[in-house]
């Protein structure tokens, strides 16, 4: 990964710098999307950019650029670096703030990662949840303020859980870094709507989940979780991934379901298909 970008300038990454005045390091004041890119191909791009002007609107972030001149620089960084299969991050910043605190120009900051590396095991045996009482500033916004789960790695890191389930006074909103849905015990779907990010993954699992389940979007308690006979994160890294336990409540005897592996094996080919189409 030799490169990444800066307001659309491609620079070697030991350039790439960003000032000490910048909103987003002073006060957090930024957004960003993540994708993942395939055999070159970045997935879902359009959704994501899609995305990233909504959750700049939503920041009132004084963004410059364009859907397609975006578009433009994420084809730059990708061709320009070796790696096929990685992350790519998209950063909008607040700008350089003349003061540290009054949002200016939006920067725009682009760079390449490391995908992280699931098992089979986390799909075949799944992962747990830990739980927190919380809910995020502007959550329809991809904002990159994420101490309330740094702070609680810890406790995940306890007993190996991949995610932290979040719920304000019992209603569940969403997982830190992933999209939470539950199978109940007549094979529906159900997945909380409000209050959340709205996952890109997410919107292209439900789209296909329906093709051959029920799914309902609504509100959803915390005291549901013991009734529900699976569970299932959604996220552009994670995919499906299986849930077994949220707290202290195990799901479906511990074991992951048959809906959820299939909609693994189903959401899998789509991004394969989707691969194939982009090629």
């Amino acid at each position: 990964m030799k490169y990444q970008i800066i307001n659309g300038n491609l620079l070697p990454k030991e350039e790439a710098l960003i000032p000490l005045n910048d909103l987003g390091l002073l006060r957090s004041y930024s957004i960003f999307d993540f994708f993942r890119v395939i055999s070159g191909v970045p997935v879902f791009i359009e959704d994501h950019l899609n995305r990233l002007i909504v959750s700049a609107d939503k920041m009132k972030l004084d963004l410059q650029w364009s859907k397609d001149e975006i578009r433009s620089m994420c084809s730059e960084l990708i061709t320009s670096n070796d790696d096929v299969d990685v992350g790519l991050r998209i950063l909008v910043t607040g700008g350089y703030s003349h003061d540290g605190y009054t949002p200016a120009r939006a920067n725009i900051y682009m760079m390449l990662h490391n995908l992280p590396e699931y098992s089979q095991a986390d799909f075949t045996h799944g992962r747990k949840m830990i739980t927190s009482n919380f809910t995020r500033d502007i959550p329809e916004a991809k904002t990159t303020l994420y101490v309330h789960a740094i702070h609680h790695q810890s406790r995940m890191d306890a007993i190996n859980a991949i995610e932290i389930l979040y719920h304000t006074d019992g209603i569940i909103t969403e997982g830190s870094r992933a999209n939470i849905f539950f199978v109940d015990q007549n094979d529906v779907i159900v997945t909380p709507s409000d209050a959340i990010l709205r996952g890109v993954t997410r919107k292209h699992l439900i789209r296909i989940a329906k093709e051959k389940y029920t799914v309902i979007e609504r509100k959803m308690m915390m005291n549901e979780i013991a009734g529900m006979k699976e569970a299932f994160l959604t996220s552009s890294t994670k995919g499906v991934m299986p849930i077994i336990e949220i707290g202290d409540v195990v799901i479906g005897g511990g074991k992951v379901g048959s809906v959820t592996t299939d909609l693994h094996r189903l959401f899998n080919d789509h991004v394969s298909a989707y691969i194939a189409l982009q090629k």
